[in-house]
């Protein structure tokens, strides 16, 4: 799962900056208004994909905690019951 996710933000990251050279490669405006609007679209997509991670990241937490706490309940579960089940036969 870490290389999926390693590999799609790299893909994001290189398609983001592809499309930014052809946007500068065909813009209509002056230069420095151009880079006033990179420099803002880059801005937003470090914002976009940090919230992404974040909510990746919080997902896969959520996802860890849910089966951790399963994974302890039939652990306790299978313990109660091997116990009971010698007790009964004593």
């Amino acid at each position: 799962m870490k290389d999926e996710t390693q590999n799609l933000l790299a893909g994001l990251l290189i398609g983001a900056a592809a499309g930014l050279a052809v946007g500068l490669l065909f813009a209509p405006e002056k230069g420095q208004d151009a880079r006033k609007i990179l420099s803002d679209k880059a801005s937003n997509l470090g914002k976009d994909v940090s919230d992404k991670l974040d909510k990746t990241f919080s997902k896969i937490t959520e996802f860890a905690d849910s089966a951790l706490a399963s994974f302890s309940k039939e652990t306790r579960d299978s313990n109660e019951a091997g116990t009971s089940g010698i007790t009964n036969k004593i």
